[in-house]
């Protein structure tokens, strides 16, 4: 029943654009533990001050949900897009680190998202995108190569969700995180001109 009443909420709240709402709401009624017992880990859990000015993953969390449209797809990729971060949490003294926190949320979204029979390639889709949330916003330049190999790994077909989701993350940030804006701009501008010199490719 309490899986029922879990995919029912979301597929009625990812398509209105109120599911942080919601969120914020089960929180403050005290029903979140019960009805998302995975995202008690991200409540308080210190992500350091250099990139998340804005507080611990639960907040950013929050953000990441508000800033992407109103689809089950996105919504459902920003909602567990760093539910892995407890379990890869690193402290060096002078850094705050969450190293291949994607690869642990891709496999704890696929699990979640079994559960609540969604089908296989919708789940593969939110895989992907996770999967590879990281990597725009981890590089210090684009080569051709780079945009091509991330252009390959995340599909032609989620190419758009995912960018949609890279700057949502990026929103829900920081403002000093936010003004890497430019870099942002300069990977989607690349992104888009491969995808233009595909399409031509296709048409010949």
């Amino acid at each position: 029943m309490k899986t029922k009443v879990k995919r029912y909420l979301l597929d009625k709240y990812c398509t209105n654009g109120k599911l942080w709402k919601m969120l914020l709401w089960l929180r403050r009624v005290g029903l979140l533990g019960f009805l998302f017992p995975e995202l008690k880990s991200l409540i308080d859990l210190d992500q350091g001050n250099k990139h998340h000015k804005e507080g611990d993953a639960w907040t950013h969390t929050i953000l990441v949900i508000k800033n992407c449209p109103a689809n089950p797809l996105l919504q459902i990729s920003a909602l567990y897009h760093d539910i892995g971060k407890s379990v890869c949490r690193s402290d060096d003294g002078k850094s705050v680190h969450f190293y291949g926190h994607e690869g642990e949320s891709e496999k704890m979204v696929k699990e979640l998202l079994k559960e609540m029979s969604y089908s296989e390639e919708f789940i593969e889709k939110v895989c992907r995108i996770i999967k590879n949330h990281m990597r725009p916003l981890g590089l210090q330049y684009f080569s051709d190569k780079i945009i091509r190999k991330i252009v390959r790994d995340v599909g032609v077909d989620l190419i758009e969700p995912y960018m949609q989701l890279v700057e949502a993350d990026c929103k829900g940030k920081s403002t000093e995180e936010q003004n890497s804006s430019s870099k942002l701009i300069e990977f989607k501008n690349r992104i888009h001109k491969l995808l233009r010199l595909i399409e031509l490719d296709h048409a010949i």
